[in-house]
């Protein structure tokens, strides 16, 4: 099966450890974190790795367990998937954070990387958010009902009357009585001014209405007071189109605001048509346009409308008795009584003390004693006209102890000649709670904003700037003053030509959160960007990741290079984490040792377990050494196995890195194989001494043959001169004979020493081997089984054919000897075309083309040691007496002598083999070789 995800091996998870990014590697059946890096340990509160080995659910809170199960369960390990839970630090504490998983490959199996980003702040954030945006839904929601409310008291109030804006005179809102007495409608009028909606008639040159109104409507504003117009002819135009002439006593007051601003106006009338037409007054105006009656009619119209508006304020002191907040009131200023219009037990709160009151004196007694000197004054202000309306604010002492805030208007007026107020009352105590809790919850918001670690910005839909805090304009380099209100792109013109242009406006549009990483080139900067979808427009959070950036690309950079490095380079590169007992190989070796990778231990044992054990504790006690002491360079020599089993000669250097403490946390080292070195070392050392020995063993013979050739010569004189006495006689003749003898061994040691006269011949060396098999049989016993393959089509060679046959005699003799009861040798010759040097054995063959000599015996073979000194003269492992030791090394001596090259291969109980190789004669080459 192929292991799919992220292959995470030592190298990788190096240049993730010190990121600030929080990471762990959890398995996915254990659900056992098995690796994490620094910033995860310091994400919840822990170090020195005692966060691995912890179960993921653990660290969640019990109400979350059962759904990260769930959601484990239907995890996919073939795609990421990223979700946002609950973390419990190791003081208790909660974090909110958001996982992104993916599948890793990990000690060879499929594990879930997890990367962790703490969004703790903002989830607060987003939190209060909206419970902020959840109260001002609500205070909205009231401010609506409240709304709806007084507009439906207001539409059912008797009386004919408008409310205008002043200025533009804009119509808020008319009673039902206005727009049965126009023959309008409240759809044709609300949003429309006044003089809009109401025209003159075009086909009256004398009508004035318009200009007599528009100046009443001037002095409510300018004087800020009522004014009371006389009777005055304004024709409406009927739904039939045509105009109707009427008579409107009109009167214009003024509302203010608690700063006496004006904010609307009432524009209240009566329809005195019928009046004027009435027949009853003719008595005392034949003519209707008469200035007595005209007066008369202005009395009569005060009156009604002083009636009504004691009517309209019954009706609104009734509707304020049936809100649960709001109280009316009437105070005689000459008897200081108090009279409350509701005295019900459902009021709020803040009412429950002053409704026992009945006289000023003990209402002003229920109020805090700050504010009461406050509201007594403005009682008794003898500024306050009659008809004025004032208003006032003061706290209430509850029965508990706990405090009412109180908001009040007021009317001076007489009543039968005595002086009064009238007004309401209204608990605002909940609603300036409201007001405070929102105010520190955007203050504590704003505050938020201000002190957090990200840059934030906030823009409207059309892309201008809100809002930035503190942190945004140190990122950006820009006064947040000089922003407000100016548009992202027109101060920022290069990210407007950029991908993160369009993300913004695709966030925008379609309400969705993204992340982006955005290199910003007037900045210079490499900025983290998150963004998503807010009421005003766009939430925009960013946070400058340059050196994180730079690092993590000088990381992945020195990663790459490393790798690189590792897969240039001969030697076996190897990564030891000390920390976590870790151990990283290169692909080398696999080529030098046959090792594959991905079969290794893990840890060191990888590297120890193959160490010879002669040299095991040696090695593992000098890199000990080194690591616990405070130096950084260690160095050995040692064998190390092989896949095969053999053992190579390594030369192995180490670079110790420590922490800030000295404690040596990584070790990088490369091994060299020498194995090759070395045997051409000991090949070398090995030919130099064969060299030498040739040298002082051809002296040696050379002199010790001149003292040879006088002692056989005088020992032949005296053999000769002594015929007639045979005793003397026989001892010259022993002379003589050992003399020869010594001439013979002088023969063999000038032959390894490669100076006794040759006489090389063209020579067909299967046909010299056939021709010597007879010889060969008659000195071998019958239990040893001699084989000549047939050897046609050999390469000629130039060799002494004699010397040839003494080497190859030799070699059988030797053979013989090894043999131990029966057994086979095996003689053959054949081409052999060697195309590259070959090292492998103690002589190195260079390229070209040989004829080659094999003798291959079934005998008891050589050991290394033994092999190693094979050729050396006088050096024989035969008993004394029955070897001197001088059969190789002459054999090596004429080979050498004939340019040739010789090779043995031999092991205890598997045999000898002799390779003889000879260099081929050039085929255009006729002439016979010189004498060598």
């Amino acid at each position: 099966m192929t292991l799919r995800g992220i292959n995470l091996d030592h190298s990788a998870l190096e240049a993730i450890l010190f990121l600030p990014q929080a990471m762990w590697i959890f398995e996915l059946e254990t659900l056992q974190i098995k690796w994490c890096n620094h910033a995860a340990e310091h994400l919840l509160g822990v170090q020195n790795g005692k966060l691995i080995g912890s179960n993921i659910v653990s660290l969640r809170p019990d109400e979350e367990r059962e759904a990260l199960l769930t959601t484990l369960k239907q995890f996919n390990t073939h795609t990421p998937f990223t979700s946002t839970w609950t973390l419990i630090r190791s003081d208790q504490t909660r974090i909110k954070v958001q996982f992104h998983w993916q599948p890793c490959i990990y000690s060879a199996a499929v594990h879930v990387l997890a990367t962790i980003l703490d969004v703790t702040e903002s989830f607060k954030i987003r939190i209060q958010r909206k419970n902020l945006e959840l109260q001002n839904q609500r205070l909205k929601e009231k401010s609506k009902l409240a709304e709806d409310e007084l507009k439906r008291v207001f539409d059912a109030i008797p009386g004919k009357f408008m409310v205008l804006k002043p200025g533009s005179y804009e119509i808020v809102a008319a009673s039902n009585d206005y727009l049965t007495s126009t023959q309008t409608n409240r759809a044709q009028l609300i949003g429309q001014s006044l003089f809009t909606k109401f025209r003159e008639d075009p086909n009256d040159p004398t009508a004035d209405g318009a200009k007599t109104l528009l100046g009443s409507l001037k002095r409510v504003e300018s004087l800020k007071t009522t004014d009371v117009m006389g009777i005055q002819r304004y024709a409406i135009q009927t739904p039939s189109g045509k105009y109707e002439k009427r008579y409107w006593s009109v009167i214009n007051s003024p509302v203010n605001n608690s700063l006496n601003e004006l904010t609307y106006i009432i524009h209240r009338i009566e329809d005195v048509t019928a009046l004027l037409e009435d027949r009853s007054f003719e008595q005392f105006a034949p003519d209707r346009t008469d200035d007595l009656l005209q007066e008369v009619l202005v009395r009569f119209h005060e009156v009604r409308a002083t009636l009504s508006n004691m009517q309209e304020q019954e009706i609104l002191l009734r509707s304020a008795d049936s809100m649960p907040n709001v109280l009316s009131w009437e105070i005689d200023l000459q008897t200081s009584q108090i009279t409350w219009r509701d005295s019900r037990a459902e009021k709020s709160p803040g009412f429950e003390t002053i409704l026992k009151t009945s006289t000023l004196e003990e209402y002003l007694n229920q109020i805090h004693p700050e504010d009461r000197l406050e509201v007594l004054r403005i009682f008794n202000d003898p500024t306050i006209s009659t008809d004025h309306r004032f208003t006032f604010q003061h706290r209430i002492l509850r029965r508990d102890g706990s405090i009412s805030q109180i908001k009040g208007t007021g009317e001076k007026h007489n009543k039968f000649g005595r002086p009064k107020i009238v007004g309401l009352l209204q608990d605002i105590t909940e609603l300036l709670l409201e007001k405070k809790r929102t105010s520190d919850l955007e203050q504590k918001l704003l505050s938020t904003l201000e002190n957090m670690s990200d840059a934030f910005f906030i823009v409207s839909h059309q892309f201008e700037f809100l809002y930035l805090n503190l942190k945004s304009e140190r990122l950006l380099r820009r006064n947040r003053q000089e922003l407000i209100g100016k548009n992202l792109w027109e101060e920022f013109p290069e990210a407007a030509n950029s991908e993160i242009h369009g993300l913004l406006q695709h966030a925008i549009h379609e309400k969705r959160r993204f992340s982006i990483k955005y290199y910003y080139a007037p900045l210079d900067g490499w900025f983290d960007v998150s963004c998503y979808s807010v009421t005003e427009g766009l939430a925009v959070y960013f946070k400058d990741i340059t050196n994180e950036y730079r690092q993590e690309a000088a990381a992945k950079q020195m990663q790459e290079r490393f790798l690189l490095v590792s897969k240039a380079t001969n030697d076996v590169i190897w990564d030891w984490d000390l920390e976590n007992e870790m151990v990283w190989w290169n692909d080398s070796v696999s080529r030098v040792f046959g090792l594959n990778t991905e079969g290794l231990e893990p840890g060191p044992e990888s590297w120890s377990n193959r160490i010879h054990p002669d040299d095991f504790h040696r090695v593992l006690d000098s890199i000990h050494q080194v690591i616990g002491s405070r130096e950084s360079n260690w160095t050995e020599e040692y064998r190390f196995r092989k896949a095969d089993g053999r053992y190579a000669h390594v030369h192995d250097r180490g670079f110790i890195i420590r922490n800030e403490q000295g404690k040596a946390v990584r070790m990088l080292g490369s091994m060299l194989d020498q194995t090759e070195t070395r045997e051409l070392e000991d090949k070398l050392r090995e030919s130099q001494k064969l060299e030498a020995m040739g040298q002082l063993t051809g002296g040696v013979a050379h002199d010790f043959n001149n003292l040879l050739t006088v002692i056989m010569g005088n020992s032949e004189t005296l053999a000769h001169q002594l015929h007639d006495n045979p005793q003397l006689r026989s001892l010259a003749e022993m002379t003589g004979k050992a003399a020869e003898r010594g001439a013979e061994l002088t023969s063999r040691l000038l032959s390894f020493a490669r100076r006794q006269p040759l006489q090389p011949r063209i020579v067909n060396a299967g046909e010299l081997v056939q021709s010597s098999l007879n010889l060969f049989r008659r000195i071998l016993p019958e239990t040893i089984e001699i084989k000549i393959p047939e050897t046609k089509d050999l390469w000629t060679i130039a060799v002494d054919p004699g010397q040839l046959e003494v080497a190859l005699l030799n070699l059988v003799i030797n053979s013989r000897d090894a043999i131990k009861g029966s057994g086979q040798l095996r003689i053959r010759a054949s081409n052999i075309n060697i195309e590259t040097i070959q090292t492998h054995a103690k002589e190195i063959l260079p390229a070209g083309h040989f004829v080659m000599i094999a003798i291959e015996d079934t005998g008891h073979g050589m050991t290394p040691e033994i092999l190693n000194r094979a050729f050396e003269p006088f050096f024989t492992t035969k008993e004394i007496g029955k070897g001197s030791g001088l059969g190789l090394s002459m054999v090596f001596g004429f080979v050498k002598q004939s340019k040739g090259y010789i090779k043995i291969h031999s092991s205890p109980n598997k045999g000898t083999c002799v390779e003889l190789y000879f260099p081929r004669l050039d085929p255009g080459n006729h002439q016979e070789p010189v004498n060598i």
